[in-house]
């Protein structure tokens, strides 16, 4: 068992695993519908949020743009969870460009995005494992690489379109055992992808 906090030198110091434990209770006072609550929620995030840990600084930001229309401070954070390389953090980034219009500037973060899918999280030189993270990473960055695709083919770059397009199943491939795809392109302006998917049963979710 780890100790949640030491006193040392007449210092109290919490210990890293309590970032996680906060951001993980202002999730569920965030989506679990029994459990709502923005105040409590706020609070846990607040901890977490400035904290070093950028998963805790990207949900906090979640917050501040869904949950309190306070987008500058959502900038704010996705930016200190992107200056380590945070693809989530990257995505969103990207994601609130893209919507301004900033379609260049969104294809940069998104590319980034994608560079750094398996860079691992590290709090305090610690590296921390969130199994339920790295599975919505895997299907936030698969979009983003097929966002990419859908750019790269409407600029005619056929050859960046195709190494994204590759990119997505490698990606997808080392976490299933087996992978089905439909990729049917009706025109020149419409593409149809459809993915099957079967999970590795020695994986647990």
């Amino acid at each position: 068992l780890r100790p949640f906090f030491e006193l040392k030198n007449s210092q109290f110091k919490l210990d890293r695993m309590a970032f996680l434990a906060y951001n993980d209770l202002g999730v569920i006072h965030t989506i679990e519908s029994q459990f709502f609550d923005k105040e409590k929620a706020q609070n846990y995030f607040i901890e977490s949020g400035f904290s070093e840990y950028v998963h805790g600084q990207n949900n906090y930001a979640l917050f501040y743009q869904f949950f309190l229309d306070k987008k500058e401070n959502a900038i704010y954070l996705y930016n200190k969870a992107a200056s380590k390389n945070f693809a989530l953090a990257l995505y969103n980034l990207g994601y609130l460009n893209e919507i301004d219009g900033n379609v260049e500037e969104s294809i940069k973060f998104y590319t980034k995005a994608s560079k750094h899918e398996d860079d691992p999280i590290l709090l305090y030189d610690e590296n921390i494992f969130d199994n339920r993270l790295e599975i919505s990473k895997t299907f936030i960055i698969c979009m983003t690489n097929l966002n990419l695709v859908l750019y790269y083919l409407s600029k005619s770059n056929i050859i960046l379109a195709k190494s994204f397009f590759v990119q997505t199943f490698n990606q997808l491939c080392k976490k299933y055992d087996e992978l089905k795809c439909v990729f049917e392109i009706k025109d020149q302006t419409e593409y149809k992808f459809q993915f099957d998917f079967i999970i590795d049963k020695k994986q647990s979710i």
